[in-house]
């Protein structure tokens, strides 16, 4: 008996079954329990294969290349000037293309949302003061830094909410005036669109403000308007929470903001530091308040 008969099966995959083979095929003197004991090691090897795909389907090495950048200095400029449309390369440089897209829109959404949280901060910042201020004429308010109660809290939230009901009147006497049936003009959709879901924000999950009830809030509030000019990193420090509309006594903490000696426990997440570098992207737009 040859003992390459007790191969694996696997001749035309395994290097070491093809060296057993050729073995065989040269040495006929071969006992067959020597090639009983190589059949057995090489058994256990592609076994062991076997079942490490069995446990890990999805293993993969990590080798992708996920920029330009990297694909240039592994493979060189030349040879992505030089590719067939249908090449492994050109679907490669595709989906580079596509993740910096993608990247670059998260990117620009990330900032839009910052822009809007600070807004919405400084909105609420100056309301408080100019309330604080008609309380202070009537000899009903001495406090050197204004603080609010939870009735003058869902106040505010429903002032910023209609902050843009005359803008809204305006575009909807536009649309009327000449043409029944025009349709609404952008910004008149964009401003429904941002009113209605404050108001879903407002009754269902709560609405987002600072807390303006403590003096150490109000104080880091001034500090970030002011001295930190809106610095997002300092941002952690404030205390935000939500107030919700069919519950007024409610009140839930999204961030607990520092401690007393400014130690972070809890925070929101923020846009990246670099986000700020970007010149292209769209400024804070202030929101006027009312006197």
């Amino acid at each position: 008996m040859q003992y390459f008969d007790y191969c694996c099966g696997l001749v035309d995959e395994c290097y070491d079954c093809l060296q057993i083979q050729a073995k065989a095929s040269t040495n006929q003197s071969t006992l067959p329990s020597e090639g009983q004991r190589l059949h057995r090691l090489h058994s256990n090897h592609h076994e062991q294969s076997r079942s490490k795909r069995k446990r890990y389907p999805g293993i993969m090495p990590n080798n992708r290349v996920k920029t330009t950048k990297a694909l240039q200095s592994k493979k060189g400029k030349a040879v992505l000037s030089k590719l067939h449309p249908h090449s492994r390369r050109a679907k490669q440089i595709t989906r580079i293309a596509l993740r910096d897209d993608k990247l670059a829109l998260n990117k620009k959404e990330k900032k839009k949302l910052g822009n809007a949280l600070t807004s919405r901060l400084i909105w609420f910042i100056e309301a408080n003061k100019q309330e604080a201020r008609t309380k202070d004429r009537s000899g009903q308010s001495a406090l050197p830094i204004p603080s609010a109660d939870l009735s003058t809290l869902h106040v505010l939230i429903t002032s910023f909410i209609a902050r843009n009901s005359s803008l809204i009147n305006e575009e909807t006497s536009k649309r009327t005036k000449h043409f029944s049936n025009r349709p609404k003009s952008t910004a008149l959709e964009k401003l429904e669109s941002l009113r209605r879901s404050e108001l879903i924000e407002y009754s269902t999950n709560g609405f987002l403000i600072p807390d303006l009830r403590t003096a150490e809030n109000l104080k880091l509030l001034d500090q970030w308007k002011d001295e930190h000019r809106c610095d997002r990193s300092f941002l952690a420090r404030v205390k935000l929470i939500r107030l919700f509309k069919d519950e007024p006594t409610r009140v839930m903490e999204e961030q607990r903001g520092a401690t007393d000696s400014f130690r972070l426990d809890a925070g929101l997440p923020t846009p990246d530091d670099d986000d700020d570098d970007d010149d292209d992207d769209e400024d804070v737009q202030l929101i006027e308040v009312d006197e």
